[in-house]
Formats: C-alpha cells, sequence, structure tokens
C-alpha cells in the first residue's frame, strides 16, 4: 500500500473541542490503513454564512495530494479498517470511479435508519442517485484524478448527493463494499417524511438535473414508462407540475399512469380529480402490494404507546383487511379530512403512509419497465 488517502474534513468554527468532533478524529486515528499514508486536511468555516461549507470543501479539495479522497463529517465514526478496505477495492478495480460502503444513522433518541445504497441497488446509480441521497457521508471514497475530472463542490445544501449525481452521469462505475463501515450520530431525522400538500419543491439541484434528464435515459426502449419513473422522481422532489405534465403525456401509454396522475392531484389538493384518476386506475396490479406495505405499518402503530393516532390507524387497519387490498378513496378521505381539522399525530401518520404508498408504486413501476 503506497497511496496517500487525503481525509477532507471540514467543520464549524470553534467547534474542534465538541465531542462529535473528537470522535470523528479518534475514529480516523485508529485506522489499519498506514497513519503515514492518512492525510487529514481541516478547514473550518462559518456557518451563518452562505455558501461557507461548499468553499471549505473546495478549500480541501484543493489540498488534497493523495491518490484516494474522502470526505469526513462530525459525527461519523469509522471502522478501523475503512480506509485499507476502500483502497484495496480501488486499486483492484482501477476502472471504478469510487468505492462505497454501507452505514448505520443514527439520532439523539437512539433510532437508527440502514444506509444500505438499497436505491442503487434496486434501480442502479442512475435512478438510485436521482431518487434520494445514495450513500451516507464519508461512505464513498474517491479517486483524486476522478475528482479532478467531476470538478468543485457546488454550492448546494446537500453538497455530496449533487456531487454523487455528478459522478454517475459523467458514467464512473461505482465498487460497492457491502460492509457496514460507519456510524453517523446525528440529529437530523431518520426517516424521510414529506407533506401531505407541498408549499414548494423540495430540492433546487435536484430539479436541475431533473430537467436535463430525458425519459429515454432512464429506459431508453420504454420512453413511455421512463415518463412514468421521471414523473415519480419529480414526486418524490414535490415537484408537481412538472410530474403532473409527464403523466398526461404517459397516459394510455404506460401502465400506473392514472395511478402516479391522482397522487399529484391528491397533494394539490384537488381531491374530486384525484378520485377520478384513481377510479381509472382501478384493478391496477401494484395495489395489492401497497397493501402489503401500509397494512404492517398500521399494525406497528397500534403496538406504539402513546402513539397520538391509534383511533385513525384502528379504522384505516379495520377498513382496508375488509376491503382486502389499498384503498386510494379512503385513503383521499383521510387526507381530505386531517387537512381541514386532522392532529399533527394523524398528519404524522398519513404522511408516513403515503411513503410507503410511494415505495412501493415506484418499485412497481421500475419492475413493469424491466418485466
Amino acid at each position: 500500500m503506497s497511496e496517500k488517502v487525503s481525509v477532507l474534513f471540514v467543520l464549524p468554527v470553534g467547534s474542534t473541542a465538541d465531542a462529535a468532533v473528537q470522535e470523528t478524529l479518534r475514529g480516523i486515528s485508529s485506522q489499519t490503513y498506514p497513519s503515514a499514508l492518512i492525510e487529514v486536511i481541516q478547514v473550518q468555516y462559518v456557518p451563518a454564512e452562505p455558501g461557507a461549507h461548499t468553499s471549505a470543501l473546495n478549500a480541501a479539495r484543493e489540498e488534497a495530494s493523495g491518490a484516494f479522497v474522502v470526505h469526513a463529517e462530525p459525527g461519523v465514526v469509522w471502522d478501523g479498517n475503512k480506509l485499507e478496505q476502500q483502497v484495496r477495492r480501488l486499486k483492484a478495480s482501477p476502472s471504478a470511479g469510487a468505492c462505497v460502503h454501507r452505514m448505520t444513522a443514527r439520532n439523539s433518541d437512539g433510532k437508527t435508519r440502514a444506509l444500505d445504497l438499497g436505491g442503487i441497488r434496486a434501480y442502479g446509480p442512475r435512478i438510485g442517485c436521482l431518487l434520494r441521497s445514495p450513500w451516507g457521508p464519508g461512505a464513498a471514497m474517491l479517486q483524486q484524478k476522478v475528482m479532478a475530472r467531476v470538478g468543485v463542490y457546488r454550492n448546494t445544501d446537500e453538497v455530496l448527493w449533487e456531487y454523487a449525481i455528478r459522478l454517475v452521469e459523467k458514467g464512473y462505475v461505482l465498487d460497492f463494499l457491502d460492509e457496514d463501515l460507519a456510524v453517523w450520530n446525528t440529529d437530523a431525522p431518520v426517516e424521510e417524511q414529506r407533506p401531505l400538500v407541498p408549499t414548494r419543491i423540495r430540492y433546487g439541484f435536484l430539479k436541475s438535473h431533473l430537467d436535463r434528464t430525458p425519459p429515454e435515459a432512464l429506459f431508453s426502449s420504454k420512453c413511455s414508462t421512463g415518463r412514468l419513473i421521471l414523473a415519480g422522481l419529480y414526486q418524490k422532489n414535490d415537484d408537481l407540475e412538472a410530474s403532473h405534465t409527464l403523466c398526461q403525456e404517459a397516459d394510455g401509454q404506460a401502465d400506473g399512469a392514472s395511478y402516479w396522475h391522482g397522487i399529484v392531484h391528491r397533494r394539490e389538493p384537488d381531491f374530486s380529480n384525484a378520485r377520478g384518476w384513481f377510479k381509472k386506475a382501478e384493478g391496477l396490479s401494484a395495489l395489492p402490494e401497497i397493501f402489503r406495505g401500509v397494512v404492517p405499518f398500521l399494525q406497528r402503530v397500534l403496538q406504539v404507546p402513546n402513539y397520538g393516532a391509534q383511533d385513525m390507524a384502528l379504522r384505516f387497519l379495520h377498513h382496508l383487511q375488509s376491503h382486502g387490498t389499498w384503498d386510494p378513496f379512503y385513503f383521499v378521505d383521510l387526507c381530505e379530512a386531517c387537512l381541514s381539522g386532522g392532529t399533527a399525530q394523524e398528519r404524522q401518520l398519513l404522511e408516513k403512509t403515503q411513503e410507503i404508498e410511494f415505495d412501493r408504486m415506484f418499485d412497481w413501476t421500475c419492475r413493469m419497465a424491466t418485466a
């Protein structure tokens, strides 16, 4: 092992003594990779200054002299052989632009979530990176020459996610290391939930990438299904107008277009129009799959003391069980009632249900494209 690894570690001014920073530094210093070949570049930034974090990352990147580059984040604790394993993989696969591993996110309440590369494993790097942030902070080690070609970090709130999208767009191969090699201690929510009715597009940087993505780039052999995949990606980003346009273009050409169309109108909210589109989607083979995702969730809710929305969960569960499959009309009714006078806990339950609906519908749509 003769190659140097540059570790880009940017942190807020005055935080060097913080427990999260010290914990991360201990994880770096305890690596089995030779310490003489590990270059830690620390750059501080002022959090209140717009773009300061990105500028600090670029400053650290400019100083990096290693053949391999990895990003460190306060609160992320690495397994002792992380760097050694990633360098070994990249040396064995010189065509790979980056080596990425699994990791675990843990919040202050002790709740955990596996950052397991699931999106890119299920749908491929292109779709997976556009669907959600594809891996956790510091999970990717890049070859220095690849970073030079991808370019500088851009001033976005999701700097590393945007960089991952560019890496994939430029056609670089990703090497996936199927081991959990870090824990990310974070105050951020471990699960993403979007509002029932969005008030703005979620990520502006993501919209710019989606706007430049032609449907045939997602599924070249089935452009109509590619439109639905893209409609789902816009939907995930709370860009209802763009999603609606694609649903209209795919209407009558791809299974599921009416259902995606119904989701758009439910979230506008235009409940009567949503019911009309869900009526056209009756009998869709995705409905039992949504049912099989939502029912276990509602059963788990009923096991949680003081959840706050158990009456709704019980009524919802009984209805679905008697109905025998997913009922989008009943869900529309619940959303409409909640928006006009529901509690915060009831809204949270419906938002979680909405995420399950999205995940099952998106997965079904991708499988239909490759069937």
